[in-house]
């Protein structure tokens, strides 16, 4: 298994409005907008955008808490 990627569209060096934040690997990934309560799991492999969030998918939201410790809606990331 390959290792968990944060992607993000702001960085320090580029700021932005609205933030959207992640965590990718091989086929999956969670991401969060601004007016998100959470991340969604995202399946590319099956091409559902609303996937449980169970599995690979539960994998990468606990991953996130070290990147993420806010969702982008500025709530705790629990």
């Amino acid at each position: 298994m390959a290792a968990a990627i944060p992607i993000s569209n702001c960085t320090a060096i580029f700021p932005c409005a609205l933030n959207v934040w992640g965590m990718l690997r091989d086929d999956h990934a969670v991401v969060a907008q601004p007016w998100d309560g959470d991340f969604h799991c995202v399946d590319f492999a099956s091409g559902d955008e609303a996937a449980p969030m169970s599995g690979e998918c539960a994998r990468l939201r606990e991953d996130s808490r070290a990147f993420f410790p806010t969702l982008p809606n500025r709530r705790p990331n629990r």
